[in-house]
């Protein structure tokens, strides 16, 4: 039986890189300071209790919202 290999880059660095990521809606505060680095190659969950900010963090990384405050990186430039 052959095996699936699926080569890592090396050097490639993470695919998502979130910094200090912030959202509030009006006085909630929906995330507080969230780093976060989604590495080149690999599956990654994102997994939490209800009303964890789970949407919201993904929706800030999918430009739905805008963060309040921080950064967000895709393979090599800023966006968000």
């Amino acid at each position: 039986m052959s095996e699936l290999i699926t080569p890592d880059p090396v050097g490639a660095g993470p695919l998502l890189r979130l910094e200090a990521i912030d959202k509030n809606f009006g006085p909630v505060q929906a995330l507080v300071d969230i780093t976060l680095e989604v590495p080149t190659g690999k599956v990654t969950a994102l997994a939490g209790d209800n009303g964890a900010g789970k949407s919201v963090l993904i929706k800030c990384v999918a430009g739905i919202h805008t963060p309040t405050t921080g950064s967000c990186f895709g393979k090599t430039s800023p966006y968000g």
